[in-house]
């Protein structure tokens, strides 16, 4: 027995930050996409020209909550015929179960590090002057469909549909197992985002990080929340209801304040120190934000594609662009070695390799179009029509 207690406490002392971590992201996590949801409901009302939410608390700001507490208290139904074992786990399953398959598409990301380290592939970019998605632009675009597939996210949205009468395999599930489906979804965006932004768009990198006389982007961040807090000031007496006149003036002081946060590392000496981490945190959640912002503007703009042309797109199309991609890339790191060609001179070799792969998607598309046609003359083909 104390042989164990000695063994946990070392595991304890060595792992105890990611320990840490891991429990802080598996509590906070639920709430992050709790109002991720939120922002998506109110982006989509901005698009069609209303209001969305907004009566449970300020501006509708507390519906998360109002909806998750809903959820726990729902009535939790299990079919007479089910495996009771099976629908238990399955929406636990669907949560723990969300990373990414679009590996083929990584591969390329991959290569200009040698390594999977997550600190090693940043430093690399960092290193280089370029971010990667610079170099592989064919390989972002894969890896960016590929992350809209694999979570299900219109318009591929296949398995759960909104536009159906059911929905699908979650048809039996309510209350919390289904709100756990729902959850995985959102927690699979955050992964597929936080992947996309770390192999792809320089981590936690400010644009162009290396270019001293770029520095003035370090302001950036400060400029952006000082705008969102005068916009508040601004909309404050539009407000029709004293608590959200209120509400928006909180939301205004606390924005001149994390500027102020955001300004003191780049210009007191004493909080330097605390540059990479507060300006590093920033910028990571800014690009995973605007790459979910683009799964939620693909949402409401694109019609959702059929189970054959889905199918289509990934084995007929991706997956051989993906392996192509691969292999130029591959071609073109080679030619970078023999020249010594190193950050932005890299582009002198990745660029063809780009162009190349443009060239063999457009045959790809060709010979579907060719192949449609060979299989009924008087048909369209609608592998275009999305």
């Amino acid at each position: 027995m104390q042989a164990i207690s000695h063994a946990t406490l070392e595991f304890l002392k060595l792992y105890w930050a990611p320990l840490l971590c891991g429990v802080a992201v598996v509590a906070i996590l639920p709430l992050v996409a709790g109002y991720i949801v939120l922002v998506e409901r109110k982006i989509m009302a901005d698009m069609q020209a209303r209001l969305g939410p907004m009566r449970v608390g300020p501006h509708g700001l507390l519906q998360p909550i109002a909806d998750a507490v809903k959820l726990l208290i729902k009535e939790d139904i299990i079919p007479d015929n089910a495996d009771k074992l099976v629908f238990w786990l399955a929406p636990v399953l669907s949560v723990g179960a969300a990373e990414t398959a679009a590996g083929m598409a990584l591969v390329s990301a991959l290569l200009f590090t040698g390594t999977l380290n997550i600190k090693s592939i940043v430093e690399a970019q960092s290193k280089e002057g370029i971010w990667f998605v610079m170099l592989a632009p064919v390989a972002f675009f894969t890896y960016l469909v590929a992350s809209i597939a694999e979570t299900n996210r219109a318009p591929f949205d296949l398995p759960e549909a909104e536009s159906e009468l059911v929905a699908g395999y979650m048809t039996e599930f309510s209350g919390f197992r289904w709100s756990l489906y729902f959850l995985a979804e959102y927690t699979n965006m955050i992964v597929v985002a936080s992947v996309a932004t770390t192999l792809f768009l320089g981590g936690w990198l400010r644009p162009f990080a290396s270019v001293h006389w770029l520095n003035f982007l370090d302001f950036v961040p400060t400029l952006l929340t000082v705008a969102v807090g005068a916009y508040c000031l601004v909309r404050m007496p539009k407000q029709p209801t004293r608590v959200q006149q209120l509400f928006m003036l909180a939301v205004a002081g606390l924005c001149f304040i994390l500027g102020l946060l955001l300004v003191a590392p780049v210009v007191v000496p004493i909080a330097k120190p605390f540059y990479a981490g507060v300006h590093g945190g920033f910028w990571f959640i800014f690009k995973v934000s605007l790459y979910i912002y683009f799964f939620m503007w693909l949402r409401f703009t694109i019609p959702r594609y059929r189970f054959d042309q889905l199918m289509r797109l990934g084995w007929h199309f991706l997956i051989p662009l993906s392996i192509i991609n691969v292999l130029l890339v591959g071609v073109a790191l080679i030619a970078g070695d023999v020249f010594h060609l190193r950050g932005w001179g890299l582009l002198l070799v990745t660029t063809p390799a780009a162009l190349l792969a443009l060239v063999a998607a457009l045959l790809i598309l060709a010979i579907e179009k060719d192949r449609d046609t060979r299989h009924d003359p008087n048909a369209v083909s609608d592998f275009y029509a999305r």
